[in-house]
């Protein structure tokens, strides 16, 4: 820049010297004078980029200035730098300049119009920030809803990337005037959040439907599932023609995992939570009795309710149906609380329990004295089998992990159930000793499968802890 100035402030001098004609020295000069607008304009754009966009408005905003503003400044002193070209090079009116500009600009503005808003549109973006590059918005636009992160945000388009790994370009006009959604702000950094409603019958309590779907949102969570935290929420939103409207608010990572895995999840825990309470989900439905009404919902808390949820565990699906009926009138069903314990590991007991609603899980004492969570209890299973039927100390500690409903089956049921079916003692000791060395099974390296001698060898030796601790005599086979 210095060696041009230096060129143009001695050109009479250099041009007398070469003995060229007088246009060609017009034309020397005014090649000389336009080139040194332009490197001025483009030393005055780099100044402009250490000085103001990463010096000045990088401190102070904390981020990097948005590409389409720099571009829009650079744009600016181009011009200006042309107009001064113009004037003071070529004599030319900076007015007229200007109008003839206006008035091109006009036309091509007309001509160009969808193409200028989506220009102006993207630096409406860059100034109000609604996004981010990286982070996860929802598009309603007309033609539907596009969800995505976001890749880019240039002059005229922004890029989506999609769950289904496709780009999906938007223009900018359409960003800014229709509603987003903006899944990665509210001070959670990249976490996203996410909803799910589901709707049930309004004869379900709203406390028990709440109970179920925490429990089932609870178990989701994982590495296809929500994040623990912050924890999910279930509430109860509304109210509609078919029902109760339940609404489970999570929160997942979308970089992680996908929208649709995690909504997956969370559906498939739920669908087999409800089938486990006996729960179904709510649909249009028009009845016309001319009798008694029958159950739509099924509840532990009434024996003939009871009868068909203690047939789907396997511990007693083998039963007749009069001696389920009869396990049924005895069973008791108890009420918990988070973080009440069922159980605690070394104690003596005579009753085992069936999990209805809610989630529990298992920990083990350690020789330290430290408790191992060692696995989650989810509705339909069973524990506590063998202290009731052999006085065996509990073998863990069992923890509510939500509000829990449990069905507890004590020594006496039991005992008036051999007097009348001796066969179950030797059914119960099977099913148990396929049961524990099915887990031995699973634990051990070789996987191999319990042999028909092993099974046998088993039920003989739980047979027979059954008969000590029930001070029977015989067995008639069954």
């Amino acid at each position: 820049m210095i060696v041009l100035i230096f060129t143009i402030s001695q050109i009479d001098l250099i041009l007398s010297e070469l003995g060229l004609t007088q246009d060609w020295q017009v034309f020397a000069v005014r090649t000389l004078s336009t080139l040194a607008w332009i490197i001025g304009a483009l030393l005055v754009i780099r100044i402009a980029r250490i000085v103001l966009w990463e010096g000045i408005v990088t401190r102070a905003s904390g981020m990097a200035p948005p590409r389409l503003i720099v571009q829009l400044g650079n744009i600016v002193i181009v011009f200006l730098a042309v107009s001064g070209a113009a004037a003071f090079v070529f004599g030319q009116s900076i007015t007229g300049f200007w109008t003839a500009s206006g008035a091109i600009g006009i036309v091509v503005g007309f001509a160009l119009r969808n193409l200028i808003l989506d220009t102006f549109s993207g630096l409406a973006i860059h100034m109000e920030r609604p996004f981010k590059v990286g982070q996860w918005i929802n598009v309603h636009t007309r033609f539907g809803e596009y969800k995505g992160r976001v890749e880019e945000t240039n002059w005229r388009t922004t890029r989506l990337w999609t769950t289904g790994r496709n780009i999906i370009i938007i223009p900018n006009s359409f960003i800014t005037t229709t509603i987003l959604s903006n899944y990665s702000m509210g001070g959670l950094g990249e976490v996203s959040r996410f909803e799910l409603v589901f709707t049930l019958d309004f004869s379900v309590p709203t406390e028990r439907a709440i109970r179920v779907l925490t429990a089932a949102v609870q178990a989701s969570i994982g590495d296809k599932g929500p994040l623990p935290k912050p924890a999910p929420k279930v509430r109860a939103n509304n109210i509609t023609p078919y029902g109760v409207e339940y609404k489970i608010r999570y929160y997942i990572d979308p970089d992680f995992v996908t929208t649709a895995k995690a909504r997956n999840t969370i559906i498939t825990h739920v669908m087999e939570h409800l089938n486990h309470a006996g729960l179904t989900l709510s649909y249009p439905k028009r009845d016309v009795y001319f009798t008694r009404m029958p159950w739509r919902q099924k509840s532990w808390a009434y024996p003939k309710d009871l009868v068909g949820q203690i047939q789907k565990i396997s511990l007693f699906e083998f039963l007749e149906l009069d001696d389920l009926e009869y396990i049924a009138q005895g069973v008791k069903v108890r009420n918990y609380k988070a973080k009440d314990t069922i159980v605690h590991q070394g104690e003596h007991g005579d009753s085992m329990f069936i999990l209805a609603e809610g989630l529990l899980e298992v920990l083990v004492e350690r020789e330290n004295g430290e408790l191992l969570k060692v696995a989650d209890l989810a509705p339909g299973t069973f524990f506590g089998e063998k202290s009731l039927l052999s006085g065996d100390q509990r073998s863990a500690t069992i923890i509510c992990v939500t509000d829990t409903v449990v069905c507890e089956i004590t020594k006496p049921v039991m005992a008036q159930l051999f007097e009348r079916s001796p066969e179950v003692a030797e059914q119960l000791s099977k099913a148990i000793a396929i049961r524990d060395l099915q887990n031995q099974s699973a634990l051990s390296e070789d996987k191999e499968d319990s042999s028909p001698e092993m099974i046998e060898k088993e039920t003989g030796l739980f047979l027979e802890k059954i008969k000590t601790f029930f001070s029977i005599r015989s067995l008639k086979k069954a």
